[in-house]
């Protein structure tokens, strides 16, 4: 039976660096107050219909709707903000006003499957109700940079304001009289009834798009203070960053500024966000400001696996042995992996350089031991080769005599022999 188009399978190098992303990022925005929550993956179709607007491209074509057997229409969520938003209304809004919200998790659109877009996948998401100066636009923006940064991911910044309710409709109507006599597609045709600030996000119409009026343009003068506030400090801080009028994020519910962040190598967007100071009221909540962004998760650890390819690191210790060796490989084995701890600590002379490389993969990289002691010692060696670790302990007949074990460095064969007592005591 084959996987349902659109989603995959992940494993090996990849769910590693899914894992270190997500360890990452709880580690570095909770430093930053940001509490994580877990919303249900099946939420309410109504509270998408409501937060992302009827001419958004996700509920036109992409969520997955469907009857549950009491009759009520529920969704696989499409994305994070309208959950977060619903859980704070519900949980927080009255005890917590101000509140910064950390989300990790996966998310569903039937997309086309295509590079870097699934119909299954995962997000790490921000948001911050109770918030709404300019500064924290550029908090968040360049929060969200830092991490980029603090994981080595290269990145730019594009930013723009699509403006609020007393400056947008002016450039609705603009926009509707620029569109209505060109050929667009049947998608745009139908934004255009609806909001036509969406087809500034079509990928049809490119050409067509680029030619449309400035939005900054109709700007009222607190969203073009609010957006020269970001810019000027972006600048004041060196965050890498451009303006781009062309952005209006493809989800409904954004007012002022928004941004989005990309890998300049391809130019593929990594995560996006904005202010979305009217979507907890709209969703029945206080009048609320409120800002966020997502990260898209297999995007980044796909830009962490390039970076590994170019520089492939070994990692680790296989433990293998012949046949008299077999006892002792195992008790060392099991004395390692029970008191792991032990090695936190333990630093050998600088002249030790190998048995230093040693205890660091014992205290960081993986640990494992041959099953398969029925095969040969030069098999064993070269199943180890073949996934990839750094160092092979063998334990023979000599070893055993010796209460020692021989330490072979699989990239460049360099071999030691160590007594057990040097590192178990």
């Amino acid at each position: 039976m084959p996987r349902v188009s659109g989603t995959r399978d992940i494993f090996g190098e990849e769910i590693k660096k899914i894992n270190f992303l997500e360890s990452k990022a709880r580690e570095f925005f909770s430093k930053l107050g940001f509490e994580e929550i877990r919303t249900p993956i099946l939420e309410y179709s109504e509270i998408f219909q409501k937060s992302l607007g009827e001419g958004s491209e996700i509920i036109m074509h992409q969520m997955y709707v469907f009857e549950d057997k009491d009759g009520k229409e529920v969704a696989l969520r499409p994305e994070g903000t309208a959950p977060a938003v619903r859980f704070y209304i519900e949980n927080l809004m009255n005890k917590k006003p101000r509140t910064k919200l950390l989300y990790i998790g996966p998310m569903f659109r039937r997309e086309r499957p295509q590079r870097g877009r699934f119909r299954q996948f995962h997000q790490i998401g921000c948001e911050m109700f109770g918030f709404d100066s300019p500064e924290s636009d550029f908090y968040l923006i360049s929060t969200l940079s830092f991490f980029l940064k603090e994981i080595g991911v290269e990145h730019k910044i594009d930013i723009n304001s699509v403006g609020c309710p007393i400056c947008r409709p002016k450039y609705s109507q603009k926009l509707k009289e620029f569109f209505s006599n060109k050929p667009l597609c049947s998608d745009c045709q139908v934004r255009l009834k609806i909001n036509p600030m969406r087809i500034l996000d079509c990928k049809k119409d490119i050409q067509i798009v680029n030619e449309a009026p400035d939005i900054r343009e109709f700007l009222c003068e607190k969203c073009r203070s609010s957006l020269k506030n970001v810019v000027d400090n972006l600048k004041k801080y060196k965050i890498n960053f451009e303006e781009n009028p062309k952005i209006v994020r493809g989800l409904e519910y954004y007012t002022g500024v928004v941004f989005e962040v990309f890998f300049p190598e391809d130019n593929l967007a990594i995560a996006a966000g904005g202010r979305y100071d009217l979507l907890v009221e709209s969703m029945g909540g206080n009048p609320t400001p409120a800002l966020g962004f997502a990260i898209g998760t297999e995007r980044l650890a796909n830009i962490l696996m390039k970076k590994i390819k170019e520089d492939e690191k070994r990692d680790g210790i296989f433990i293998c042995y012949t046949q008299e060796g077999k006892e002792k490989a195992f008790e060392f084995f099991t004395k390692i992996i029970s008191d792991l701890h032990k090695f936190e600590n333990i630093q050998k002379e600088e002249n030790q350089k190998m048995l230093n490389e040693l205890i660091n993969e014992i205290k960081n990289g993986r640990i494992d031991i041959s099953v398969e002691g029925q095969k040969s010692l030069k098999s064993q060696i070269r199943y180890a080769d073949s996934q990839n670790f750094k160092f092979v302990i063998i334990f023979g007949k000599d070893e055993v005599i010796n209460n020692s074990f021989s330490l072979k460095k699989l990239e460049s064969s360099e071999q030691i022999m160590v007594s057990i007592k040097e590192i178990l005591s």
